[in-house]
């Protein structure tokens, strides 16, 4: 028989049952105070290294309670598995990979099936995921590092936002030229938030990313530096993170549904984040773009959700970003993005505000603080197109 584990950062695996020889039907725990928001798995599997027969066996895993109806499963997204014996690191392993409706209901919902199959030789042990983890002790490894470079320290300012739920702090970087200060306050600034969703990982590895660029000696950050103040706060939700939650806070809310009226105390990083913004409006800064990262788990490439100016409910309200009217300035964004990269999907993304996102980020920064480039990225957990 096999071992599994999950006790561990970000973890989530609340059971595991064996049915036949080599089969396993697993659940995952839902988002602390909800029945769902079962997608984010993260778990080990040990096979004793005692077993008489060390060749390696195939065996299949059955998740029996996800909760989305479409996965790119379906398409070919394959599991990552981290092997204590082939230290490859993270891979993208498993055959016969399944995702189908099963007998058993969440809630209203039906449930659905993953089911994959895994060969595991004696003594090995099994790291499976569903998206390359980023846990919130990896932000504060990064985070430490960059402030302890000499050649990035100089642009980089790191504080705290507010503290969490849990106590766990949330921060907030703010990136620039510093050698001037006299046009710091004169310059546009760029926000950038990450991981509201704490099972969308990928959208931290972006995050990551971009701190590491805009840190950099490249001749285009420099200028990025020269034009834009940027404040970035890589990871909303650290209790979700840690907790291995999905979507949600230990609260049991999805804070990407709470802007429009989050409270300071079961929703703290989204209320202190819009204190954020109000100050900045406060004290005559323009905001020039935000963008919130997110995953997808339905469509491949990256593609962006924005605000199209039809969509203002009257004329009165004020444009901060660029002073200008245009009924297509919410797609220059993206379909410059489209321009530059392979990677980013134009036909995917869109541009409506549809009442059931009116409490999102993207759609209150837009509506209540008048930032005409808001936006939602989504990056896929399969990646792009081939």
């Amino acid at each position: 028989s096999l071992n599994f584990e999950s006790r561990f950062e970000s973890g989530n695996l609340l059971s595991a049952i064996r049915v036949e020889e080599n089969t396993y039907d697993l659940v995952l725990r839902p988002d602390f105070y909800t029945s769902g928001h079962t997608q984010w798995y993260y778990f080990a599997v040990e096979r004793p290294e005692r077993e008489k027969d060390h060749e390696a066996k195939l065996f299949t895993f059955r998740i029996i309670n996800m909760n989305k109806a479409e996965s790119l499963y379906k398409h070919g997204l394959l599991p990552l598995v981290n092997s204590s014996l082939r230290q490859k690191g993270w891979e993208r392993r498993g055959t016969n990979v399944r995702y189908y409706e099963n007998n058993k209901r969440q809630g209203k919902k039906r449930g659905h099936t993953l089911s994959f199959s895994l060969e595991i030789q004696a003594g090995e042990i099994c790291y499976i995921a569903h998206c390359y983890p980023y846990t919130y002790s990896d932000l504060l490894k990064d985070l430490d590092s960059w402030e302890a470079d000499a050649s990035r320290q100089k642009f980089l300012r790191r504080r705290n936002l507010c503290e969490t739920i849990a106590g766990n702090p949330c921060e907030i970087l703010s990136i620039s030229d510093t050698s001037n200060p006299a046009t710091n306050m004169n310059r546009p600034i760029v926000i950038m938030t990450a991981r509201v969703h704490p099972g969308e990982s990928n959208s931290s590895w972006i995050m990551r990313g971009i701190i590491d660029f805009l840190t950099g000696s490249s001749e285009e950050a420099q200028c990025l530096r020269d034009k834009f103040d940027f404040r970035l706060v890589p990871m909303l939700n650290p209790d979700g993170v840690i907790n291995g939650n999905y979507r949600c806070n230990l609260a049991g809310n999805d804070l990407n549904r709470r802007y429009k009226n989050p409270s300071p105390y079961r929703h703290p990083t989204v209320f202190y984040f819009k204190q954020l913004i109000r100050t900045l409006i406060k004290n005559n800064r323009s905001i020039f773009l935000y963008c919130d990262l997110h995953g997808h788990s339905i469509k491949n490439n990256v593609f962006a959700y924005g605000c199209d100016q039809k969509y203002r409910r009257s004329a009165g309200e004020k444009e901060r970003c660029l002073g200008v009217q245009h009924p297509k300035l919410a797609q220059l964004f993206p379909f410059l993005l489209h321009k530059l990269s392979e990677s980013f999907s134009f036909v995917d993304s869109h541009f409506q505000v549809q009442r059931s996102k009116d409490s999102t980020s993207r759609v209150v920064v837009w509506k209540e603080f008048g930032v005409d480039l808001s936006y939602t990225v989504e990056a896929s957990f399969a990646g792009a197109n081939a």
